[in-house]
C-alpha cells in the first residue's frame, strides 16, 4: 500500500471513529456511573474534530501542488475516491517531498495505528474484528464515504456499540495523536528546509563523538575485568548490564522556544563513571535488577587534610595526551578519597544484602573495587525489565519516533565506544538490550519501560572464561553488520526472524548473518520499504550492510572508525534534531 493510501485511510478513519464515540456517548445515557467517563470521551470527540480538521488541511497542503482543483476536492470530498490509489499522484508526492517523504509517511502510519488502536477497542462495529488483518480498511470498506457534499458524515450503527479503552489510554492516544498532527502541520516547510539544507548532514560540520574514546574504552575495559574478578564463587553465572550512553558533544542550536531540545538529549557524561544493573540471583523468579554505578578513580594518597575538605593529587586518565597531575579542593565525599572505602573481594554478599536503593563502587588506580556508598539516582525503578527483542516481538512497531532515533544513536555511539573492550567481544544483538520498569514512565501501548536508557547486557560464566581467551575476537564487520539489523528492526519496527523466508536460510534450515542481510537488503531496496524508511536510516542501514563485505574493517583504525560516525552516525543525529526539534534559526 503506497503513502498517499494510507494517508486517505486516515483522513476517512477519523470521522467515522467519531461518529462511533458520539454513538456510543448517546446510547449509555445518564447513568452516574458513566458520568465521568464521557466528559472524558466527549473530550476526547471534540479534539478528534480538531485533529481531523489539522489532518485534512495539512493532507490538502500537500495534494495542492501536485493536483487539480477537480482532483483535490474530489479526494478530500471522497476517501473512496480511485485517486488515492493512483501511482503517479504518489509518485509526484514522493518528487515533491523528496528525502522527506519517508518520514512524512512515517508520521502518518504513527497516526494510522494510534487510530487502529482505538478503533479496536469498539466493539460491535462493522468489520472491527477484521482489524488485525486489514487495519484501518476493515472497518472503512463497511461503511459510506466519511463526507456528503463536502460535509463531515454522521453514521449510522445499528448495534450497541461497547468501547473497552480505559480512561488513561484514551488521554494518552489523544496525546500521541496531537504530536503527530502537529508536526505534519508544518511539514510542507519542513520538507523545503531539509532539501536546501544539504550542510545538515556534512559531517565536517564538527565531531559528534567525545574526543575522549580511548579513555571510555580503557575505562570500560578496566570495569568489566574488576567485575570478573570479583564475582563469587558460588554462582556458576553472573548478569550485568551497562547502561549505553551516547556521550556526543552537541552545540547549542538556536530554535524557537517551543522547540528548544530538552536538556536530557544534550549529552552531559562523565567518562570515568558507569552506570550498571546487577541480577541480584540468577536463581531467584522474578528477575530482581540492582542500579549501581562504579566510578574509576585516579589518585595519589591524600597529601592534606583539613576539616570537611581533602586536598588530593589527582592523575590524569590513562591513554590521555596529556600527562599532568592537578590539584583539586574537593568536598571529603567517600568516592574521592578511595582509601576511606572497604575492598571488595566478593561483590554478590553487598548485592544480596544491598543497604542502598543505588549502590556506588570505586575502582582505585590499583585495580581494587571499593565500596559502598549511597549513589543518588535521577530516575527510580521498580521490578521488571524487557528487551528489545521482546519488545519488537510482542509490541511491533510500538516505539514512538524519539524513542527510535535516541535509541539508534545510542546504539551505534555505544558500539563505537566499546568496540574493542569486553562488553562487545562476542558481538550483539537485540536480546543483548534491556530496558528497566520506570516508576513514571507512561507508554501508550505496552508497559512502561524506559526506552531512553538501554543497558547492555552481559552473562559471565566462569566456564567460558579461558575458552574466550583462545576464541579470537570476532571482526568488526560482525559488530556493525549487527547494528544495521537492529537499526533496521527499530526503523521497521518487527524482528527482522518474520520476514526470512526458507530461500534465506543457511545450511540446517538456521540463519546466519548471509541470511539477515538478504532479507534487509531485500526489504530496503525492494517494494516492502518503500515509505518505511527516512533518508538517515536508509543511509545508515545501508552503510552498515556495506561493512560486512569488509573483511578487515577494524573500529580500532581511525579512518574506518570515522566513516561509520559520517555515514551512520551524523545522519541519525542530524535528521533527528530537523524532524524532531525543528530546523534552526
Amino acid at each position: 500500500m503506497s503513502g498517499i493510501e494510507i494517508a486517505g485511510l486516515v483522513l476517512g478513519a477519523i470521522p467515522l471513529v467519531i461518529s462511533a464515540l458520539e454513538h456510543y456517548e448517546d446510547i449509555i445515557g445518564p447513568v452516574k456511573a458513566f458520568t465521568k467517563y464521557r466528559g472524558e470521551l466527549g473530550h476526547a470527540i471534540r479534539e478528534l474534530r480538531n485533529h481531523h480538521t489539522s489532518f485534512e488541511q495539512s493532507i490538502e497542503v500537500l495534494l495542492r501542488p501536485i493536483t487539480t482543483d477537480q482532483e483535490l476536492s474530489a479526494m478530500i470530498d471522497n476517501t473512496d475516491s480511485d485517486l488515492w490509489q493512483d501511482p503517479d499522484i504518489d509518485h509526484q508526492l514522493k518528487k515533491s517531498l523528496g528525502r522527506a517523504y519517508a518520514p512524512y509517511m512515517e508520521n502518518v502510519n504513527y497516526v494510522q495505528k494510534i487510530l487502529t488502536t482505538i478503533a479496536s477497542k469498539l466493539e460491535n462495529l462493522k468489520g472491527v474484528e477484521n482489524i488485525p488483518r486489514d487495519g484501518l480498511n476493515a472497518i472503512i470498506s463497511q461503511h459510506p464515504a466519511a463526507k456528503v457534499k463536502g460535509m463531515l458524515q454522521r453514521f449510522e450503527i445499528s448495534k450497541r456499540l461497547k468501547f473497552t479503552m480505559k480512561k488513561k489510554k484514551i488521554k494518552e492516544s489523544m496525546g500521541e495523536l496531537q504530536k503527530c498532527i502537529d508536526m505534519l502541520d508544518k511539514f510542507q516547510d519542513k520538507a523545503d528546509k531539509i532539501s536546501a539544507a544539504d550542510d545538515t548532514y556534512n559531517p565536517t560540520r564538527g565531531p559528534l563523538l567525545s574526543p575522549n574514546v580511548e579513555t571510555i574504552r580503557e575505562n570500560a575495559k578496566r570495569l568489566y575485568d574488576v567485575l570478573s574478578k570479583t564475582w563469587c564463587s558460588t554462582h556458576s553465572s553472573h548478569h550485568a548490564g551497562l547502561l549505553l550512553e551516547q556521550r556526543l558533544i552537541r552545540k547549542p542550536k538556536k530554535r524557537g522556544a517551543v522547540l528548544q531540545r530538552k536538556p536530557l538529549t544534550m549529552g552531559h557524561f562523565d567518562t570515568n563513571c558507569f552506570a550498571l544493573s546487577f541480577l541480584q540471583s540468577p536463581a531467584s523468579a522474578p528477575k530482581k535488577w540492582l542500579d549501581a554505578e562504579i566510578r574509576i578513580v585516579e589518585y595519589r594518597a591524600p597529601i592534606q587534610q583539613s576539616g570537611s575538605t581533602i586536598k588530593t593529587a589527582v592523575l590524569a586518565p590513562p591513554n590521555t595526551a596529556i600527562e599532568t597531575t592537578i590539584v583539586h579542593s574537593i568536598p571529603a565525599l567517600s568516592y574521592n578519597d578511595p582509601s576511606q572505602l572497604q575492598i571488595i573481594t566478593d561483590i554478590c554478599s553487598i548485592l544480596q544484602s544491598p543497604c542502598h536503593p543505588c549502590i556506588g563502587f570505586c575502582l582505585d588506580s590499583d585495580g581494587q573495587l571499593r565500596g559502598s556508598y549511597n549513589a543518588q539516582r535521577d530516575i527510580a525503578y521498580s521490578e521488571g525489565e524487557t528487551t528489545l527483542c521482546d519488545i519488537l516481538a510482542k509490541h511491533p512497531r510500538a516505539l514512538g519516533p524519539q524513542e527510535r532515533y535516541n535509541l539508534s544513536i545510542t546504539l551505534t555511539s555505544s558500539m563505537l565506544q566499546l568496540s574493542n573492550t569486553p562488553w562487545l567481544r562476542e558481538g550483539w544483538s537485540k536480546a543483548d538490550i534491556s530496558f528497566l520498569s520506570a516508576k513514571d514512565g507512561c507508554s501508550m501501548s505496552r508497559p512502561k519501560f524506559d526506552i531512553m536508557r538501554p543497558y547492555l547486557t552481559r552473562e559471565h560464566k566462569k566456564i567460558a572464561t579461558l575458552a574466550r581467551k583462545n576464541s579470537g575476537e570476532p571482526n568488526d564487520s560482525s559488530k556493525v553488520l549487527a547494528l544495521g539489523i537492529m537499526l533496521f528492526e527499530i526503523s521497521y519496527g518487527i524482528p527482522i526472524e518474520e520476514l526470512i523466508t526458507p530461500d534465506d536460510l543457511g545450511p540446517n534450515s538456521q540463519p546466519t548473518e548471509i541470511s539477515y542481510l538478504q532479507v534487509v537488503r531485500r526489504y530496503i531496496m525492494g517494494k516492502e520499504g518503500k515509505g518505511q524508511f527516512s533518508f538517515a536510516f536508509l543511509n545508515a542501514i545501508s552503510y552498515c550492510l556495506q561493512c560486512f563485505m569488509n573483511p578487515g574493517a577494524t573500529l580500532s583504525d581511525l579512518t574506518f572508525f570515522k566513516t561509520i560516525e559520517e555515514q551512520v552516525l551524523a545522519p541519525l543525529e542530524a535528521e533527528m534534531d530537523m524532524l524532531l526539534f525543528g530546523p534552526r534559526m
